[in-house]
């Protein structure tokens, strides 16, 4: 007899699988990747990004007010020395004035009495003065305060808008708030009285554009 050329399989021998055409359209399996030397895992997201909440809509805060001369009258006096400590030298002089009229000398006391009435007044009655004089000085005036600008407008007869690089300095009184151009006498002032804003947290929202866009109020 022939030998047989194949020869049997050797007990519990496991036959070779055969090779299997892949499917129409399958994908191949992906192969493990090995990462790149000296490269970073993609960070996974955290809660903190997950709950994060979309940016805030910017600030916007609209006022409006009658102006008065006390207005002008705190403003000047908070950004200007002189007016500022008028009152306070007025006083002095006062109480010179009632000591040499008890001391006998009538005549100086009543002189620098009468000087100390004089530099008490004189400020107030020259800012009235000007304020009269001035044709717009009453007239309502509206504005709109945003991170971008301060807006003004003057019953439609005048407008003005400040940029945040204009107010270089902001000052607050207990008649309300007053912006800056400069750091001089001469330089021009917008006072902004309390009464303006409709509500306090209006106000609060407007000193927050001040401490944003300025810094803090000066003294």
């Amino acid at each position: 007899m022939a030998e047989d050329q194949t020869g049997s399989a050797e007990p519990g021998a496991q036959p070779e699988p055969e090779p299997t055409r892949a499917e129409p359209g399958a994908q191949p399996e992906s192969q493990p990747t090995r990462a790149e030397p000296g490269a970073q895992p993609e960070p996974e997201p955290t809660r903190a990004d997950q709950g994060a909440q979309p940016e805030s809509r910017p600030t916007r805060v609209d006022f409006t007010w009658s102006p008065q001369p006390a207005d002008w009258r705190a403003a000047v006096r908070a950004v200007v020395p002189m007016y500022r400590w008028a009152q306070w030298f007025a006083a002095v002089l006062a109480v010179f004035g009632v000591v040499l009229v008890v001391l006998g000398d009538v005549l100086p006391g009543l002189y620098g009495l009468l000087a100390a009435a004089v530099i008490a007044v004189l400020p107030a009655l020259r800012i009235r003065a000007s304020f009269q004089r001035h044709p717009l000085a009453s007239r309502t005036v509206t504005g709109t305060a945003d991170d971008h600008s301060v807006r003004m407008a003057v019953d439609e007869l005048a407008r003005s808008e400040l940029a945040w690089t204009r107010l270089p300095a902001w000052q607050e009184t207990p008649q309300g708030i007053v912006l800056r151009t400069g750091p001089g006498r001469a330089d021009p002032i917008y006072p902004v009285p309390h009464r303006a804003f409709a509500d306090p947290d209006d106000e609060q929202r407007f000193r927050e554009l001040l401490h944003r866009h300025i810094g803090p109020a000066s003294g």
